[in-house]
């Protein structure tokens, strides 16, 4: 039996519709200069890049001995001291430019790691007022035998975020004190 392709619910669609509006907000707050250099990196990055830098290297080396064959100067004799000059020019840029655009990539990043850290806190919320109030129905209904279930009642509070940065901030640190103890030799 064929089963027709589901279609994403109305909340997926706005969950995606959401993500592709803070991404065009993040584009159109970009500069001139920005949106340049993004699209400069991305040819730069990209496979033809390689293939006209190698094109043009081949044809460098090769065009000197040539022009000496024919009785004309060669504008750049091996060492091929301007190809270098050329070729680092060139790399100092490119680097420049991927530096820029990761940069600006990272604002993004930030930028959906705290919605991400958002809405994780609030499904937690969420699911702490649905825990509580399980616990409450549990409590008021009269076919339910009433006992105390500690771990219940611990869930129903929501996690303080700054509670848990303390806690990994701690953790890492006790961490790095057991490897440095480890690492220290002891003396006999």
């Amino acid at each position: 039996m064929d089963r027709e392709k589901e279609q994403p619910s109305l909340y997926v669609r706005e969950t995606a519709l959401a993500i592709a509006e803070l991404h065009a907000a993040h584009n159109d707050q970009s500069t001139t200069t920005e949106r340049w250099i993004r699209r400069a990196v991305n040819s730069v990055s990209s496979p033809w890049f390689l293939g006209v830098v190698t094109i043009g290297v081949t044809g460098w080396v090769f065009a000197n001995p040539v022009l000496v064959q024919l009785g004309y100067k060669a504008f750049d004799p091996a060492p091929y001291n301007l190809l270098q000059g050329v070729l680092t020019l060139l790399a100092v840029y490119v680097s420049l430019g991927i530096l820029a655009a990761q940069r600006r990539a990272g604002v993004l990043a930030d930028l959906r790691a705290q919605v991400t850290l958002e809405h994780s806190i609030l499904t937690e919320h969420k699911a702490a007022k649905i825990i509580e109030l399980l616990e409450e129905l549990r409590r008021d209904h009269p076919e339910i035998a009433n006992r105390p279930d500690h771990e219940a009642s611990a869930l129903s509070v929501p996690t303080n975020p700054k509670d848990v940065a303390d806690a990994i901030t701690q953790s890492h640190a006790d961490i790095q004190q057991d490897r440095e103890s480890s690492e220290t030799p002891t003396s006999s």
